[in-house]
């Protein structure tokens, strides 16, 4: 009888123990699952707001890059003007500098040989 009442017991701890685990593993399951079901929304809420996010950027993005691309193109034509101008404006300082420059070498030859001229006594 003792045989038996000790098996008995051997059993009825084993059951128990058994019962823990069980319990312990059904606990970590369900923790797991509250995880995996926390992430899933997460991720859902994640991809809503980045597909949001992507189709108002592009349209922003493309509004805003043809917005900068036309003030890029008049800001480039109004250069183009100003070097233009500044290139005539060049120029005609050019031609007068160098206008002024050859009268005052001729000016200066003219001297060089009267003074020649007049040093040999060639009147």
């Amino acid at each position: 009888m003792e045989d038996v009442s000790e098996q008995i017991q051997e059993l009825f701890n084993s059951s128990i123990r058994n019962d823990e685990r069980v319990k312990s593993i059904v606990e970590n399951h369900n923790d797991l699952e509250k995880r995996v079901n926390n992430i899933a929304e997460i991720s859902s809420v994640i991809r809503e707001n980045i597909s949001v996010m992507k189709s108002l950027s592009v349209k922003s993005e493309v509004g805003e890059l043809k917005n900068f691309t036309s003030e890029l193109r008049r800001e480039i034509v109004s250069l183009d003007k100003r070097l233009t101008a500044t290139e005539h404006t060049l120029k005609g300082a050019e031609n007068r500098l160098a206008s002024i420059i050859k009268f005052v070498v001729q000016m200066i030859w003219l001297i060089v040989g009267t003074w020649i001229l007049f040093k040999l006594g060639l009147n």
